[in-house]
């Protein structure tokens, strides 16, 4: 797919942040299992490819605080943008540099309780604090036998959740540090996959084809960590102690030729070197993703086209049933689902349009009596 400039019209042009309600017909959940959900898109936005200050070029990562703010990461820019809860601009901070509250590469983000933001820049090594208006708190090196972080959630107690590949060991490792990056608890260690080539910090394995270890924290500290070779669950409560585990039942689907084919091709040139020594696993894996909301966990299964299939399990990881709509999960809170959609041109497959969008969720089974 090219990624070709974004056409808008002069008065999308002429604007400094669009903010769109829309009052359209709502996104049904399928009606497979017992889970009844409709997704109801309240809020929408859009603008051109950055050239004012406050329009963004890609954002990566998506997320909001307990007061419906919306905050987004752009990578190309080194900057967060924020806006708040009618999607009008707020703020824009960072930029690349290296003084403080500038960065490299930021692609890591949590928002804590006290609606502080964390940002993860994985060149530099640092998680920066920003407080909830925006402004520079402090910076933390991210300690030296991390050698690969891939994702961190700040909890209640402003403590740091952190998923990393250690330096020297080809294994995933989930830890809980405090405030000060001092480890409190090794939570767990999974053996690496050894599918997963990394050379000089990047993956070249395309991620939908790289099984991994797969994680998020709900808004009373319990964290649920999936082993995505072979689909189980686990789930640790607020004190990081195993209070459940379960193994769902999936069919395997199988690499073909012209995909391994087509893996090789995306890689590129910089993987050329190394080629003779990677090794494409045989099946996919059979998660992509998975989102804790309220007391459901939504599992990606699939993407087909603009359809997402996720499977819905209750708070005791069981399988109740599967939703499909037409986009990506980024993040849940309280009754809010968001996303970074794109708009593609049938005809050209240029990028046309990058949205973020907010939906109502509305659990139509639980509000039903039973």
């Amino acid at each position: 797919m090219k990624m070709g400039p974004i056409r808008i019209g002069k008065a999308f042009a002429a604007c400094i942040s669009i903010a769109m309600f829309f009052h359209s017909r709502p996104i049904q959940g399928s009606q497979l299992g017992k889970i009844d959900m409709t997704f109801n898109k309240e809020l929408e936005i859009t603008s051109s490819l950055g050239q004012l200050g406050n329009q963004f070029y890609y954002p990566s990562v998506v997320d909001a605080d307990s007061e419906g703010n919306i905050i987004i990461i752009e990578p190309t820019e080194a900057r967060i943008q924020i806006f708040d809860a009618r999607g009008l601009f707020v703020k824009s901070i960072g930029g690349k540099g290296q003084g403080p509250g500038e960065f490299e590469t930021p692609i890591l983000l949590s928002i804590s309780k006290k609606r502080e933001i964390y940002v993860g820049d994985i060149v530099r090594r640092t998680i920066t604090i920003f407080s909830a208006t925006g402004h520079f708190v402090k910076s933390i090196h991210i300690p030296s036998g991390m050698w690969m972080l891939k994702k961190f959630v700040v909890d209640s107690k402003e403590n740091i959740i952190c998923g990393f590949v250690p330096m020297g060991h080809q294994r995933y490792t989930v830890a809980k540090y405090d405030p000060s990056f001092g480890l409190l608890k090794t939570i767990a260690e999974f053996n690496e996959i050894t599918s997963l080539l990394v050379f000089g910090g990047i993956s070249f394995l395309p991620p939908r084809y790289s099984p991994s270890i797969i994680w998020d924290l709900d808004e009373n500290d319990n964290l649920v960590i999936c082993k995505n070779d072979v689909y189980e669950l686990l789930l640790f409560d607020a004190t990081s102690r195993l209070i459940n585990r379960n193994k769902i039942d999936h069919a395997s689907e199988a690499i073909s030729r012209d995909e391994r084919d087509s893996i090789i091709a995306e890689m590129g040139e910089r993987a050329r070197p190394y080629i003779d020594k990677i090794s494409i696993p045989k099946v996919k894996p059979p998660i992509m993703d998975l989102v804790k909301w309220d007391k459901y966990l939504f599992v990606l299964r699939t993407t087909t086209g603009d359809q997402r299939s996720y499977d819905v399990l209750d708070e005791k990881l069981r399988a109740i049933g599967q939703i499909r709509i037409p986009f990506k999960l980024f993040k849940c809170r309280d009754d809010k689902a968001y996303s970074i959609e794109a708009r593609i041109n049938p005809e050209t497959e240029e990028l046309e349009d990058i949205r973020i969008s907010r939906y109502g969720i509305m659990d139509n089974y639980s509000n039903r009596e039973h």
